[in-house]
């Protein structure tokens, strides 16, 4: 676990990124890890302000109330960007939202994700 901190309901989103996914990020670029952003919660307890930021911010992954997931790509893209001409990299991400028993591709605007008789999703967008 990259995260050990207790924020309020008050915390900013910087304040957020700081503690749960700049370590994540590092290791991600750094050590070549894997990473995974989980939100986990009952509805309307503020899962999607916390990954995505307010709407008002979706359109700019630099906003300044851009959530955990426009931050992490935005550092992740710049890590890529600084290293481009030593090496070659390749991001991959996904975004699904599972609510009860159905999946959400949340790259492709929440539609139907399907899940494999072998667990895989099927039919994502590849962008």
């Amino acid at each position: 676990c990259f995260a050990d901190t207790i924020l309020g309901p008050d915390a900013k989103q910087h304040e957020v990124h700081q503690a749960a996914t700049v370590s994540l990020v590092k290791a991600v670029c750094d050590d070549g890890f894997n990473g995974l952003l989980f939100a986990y919660g009952q509805t309307g307890t503020g899962k999607t302000h916390t990954i995505f930021g307010p709407e008002g911010s979706w359109k700019s992954i630099r906003h300044e109330d851009a959530g955990i997931l426009p931050r992490a790509t935005a550092a992740i893209l710049d890590a890529m960007r600084a290293r481009q001409s030593t090496v070659s990299s390749l991001l991959t991400a996904s975004a699904l939202e599972f609510y009860m028993s159905s999946c959400l591709d949340l790259l492709d605007n929440g539609a139907p994700c399907a899940i494999g008789a072998d667990h895989r999703p099927i039919g994502l967008v590849n962008r």
